[in-house]
């Protein structure tokens, strides 16, 4: 019987009967898996919209007066450093009141001396009968006060060695069971450390004692003098009306002072300039407007559609609208407690009025961001 060899499918037959048999389901099976895959992606927050933080602050006048030229004129978007002096008062009209003041202080420095000698002068009969009682009381007042801090310096000592007993009776006491101290031993140590327990109490009864004795005796010094402070002062009250007079006008010319010189409350760049030298300002007026040349954070606002809600310390990533630039992560660093109306600049449409969660971002040390400039979130 002959036997017949079958004929073997050609290689492009069976590639065309897979093509059109498996293949269709296999770009089925991958379409579907590169759809639930894009759809899972677009599950997240969408892209918000945020803001780098700009500062800006005006720099006032804190005093009446000319600004004097004494770096040059100002240059918009010069670098100023915190605290530098960036503008300067003319000081001739503080000088003149200051001169006036001096003046006037010399005339009641002399008017003093002179009440001062006439009291003496009249007085000089009755002191001369109250002096021994005043040395006496001050002579104890003096020792009062050198027995007060004899006891305190005791009563220091005292403590410091109650310290170093109890510490080495804590260390006595465990060896006692080993035997390597006898009991005697520990009862002796155990007397000196009650010893000077009981002296220590001594020692801050005594210190006590002698505090309410300088109290005492200052008290009795006090109202001895008083006798005769009491006229002076009635003598004197004119006068010393006048001297908290001058005291208020010396403190107001140090705020004075204070106020010539003009600081830079931050570092920056001169970004407004609203007054040049040469013109004559009041206190408040604004100077110049100094803009923070870093942004250090990231202001964004989250809709109420936003159903998942980022907690400080969760990841983010910013894009800066600017061409060529790179994703920068970064991180959540506070989120607001209330819904804000969002700023016009960050509405979808600035003709209508949004609302939303503000989030503060930190932005990394090294992240390029303009102050002011807009940036997309993904968070």
């Amino acid at each position: 019987m002959p036997t017949s060899r079958r004929i073997p499918t050609p290689f492009w037959l069976r590639l065309r009967r897979w093509r059109t048999s498996v293949g269709p389901l296999l770009t089925f099976l991958v379409t579907m898996t590169g759809t639930f895959y894009l759809w899972s992606r677009q599950a997240v927050i969408p892209p918000a919209m945020g803001e780098a933080l700009s500062v800006r602050l005006d720099v006032v006048a804190a005093a009446e007066g000319q600004l004097t030229n004494f770096r040059g004129p100002w240059k918009l978007f010069d670098t100023v450093t915190a605290n530098q002096v960036i503008a300067r008062i003319d000081d001739r009209p503080v000088l003149a009141k200051l001169e006036t003041l001096q003046k006037q202080l010399a005339m009641l420095r002399s008017k003093l001396r002179a009440e001062q000698a006439a009291w003496l002068i009249a007085e000089n009969d009755r002191h001369d009968r109250r002096e021994l009682e005043l040395q006496r009381l001050q002579w104890e007042v003096d020792a009062s006060r050198l027995e007060a801090i004899y006891q305190k310096v005791e009563l220091e000592g005292a403590k410091i060695e109650l310290q170093r007993r109890t510490e080495r009776l804590s260390m006595l006491e465990p060896l006692v069971p080993t035997g390597a101290v006898t009991r005697l031993q520990y009862s002796e140590e155990k007397l000196l450390h009650d010893r000077l327990a009981a002296q220590l109490k001594e020692r801050q009864v005594a210190q006590e004692q002698a505090q309410i004795a300088q109290t005492r005796a200052t008290e009795r010094l006090q109202n001895l003098s008083k006798l005769d402070a009491a006229d002076m002062a009635a003598a004197l009250e004119p006068l010393h009306a006048e001297i908290a007079v001058q005291e208020s006008l010396m403190a107001e010319l140090q705020f004075l002072v204070a106020g010539l010189e003009i600081r830079a409350p931050m570092s920056g760049v001169i970004a407004v300039i609203h007054r040049w030298p040469g013109q004559h300002v009041r206190m408040g007026d604004p100077l110049i407007t100094i803009a923070n040349a870093h942004s250090e954070a990231v202001i964004s606002y989250l809709r109420p559609e936003n159903q998942d809600l980022p907690a400080a310390g969760d990841t983010v990533s910013l894009r800066p609208r600017r061409p060529g630039t790179s994703a920068i992560p970064a991180i959540v660093e506070h989120v607001g407690p209330q819904v804000e109306l969002v700023p016009e600049h960050q509405r979808r449409d600035p003709k209508l009025m949004e609302w939303g969660l503000p989030v503060r971002i930190a932005l990394p040390a090294d992240a390029r961001v303009i102050p002011g400039e807009l940036l997309d979130v993904l968070f």
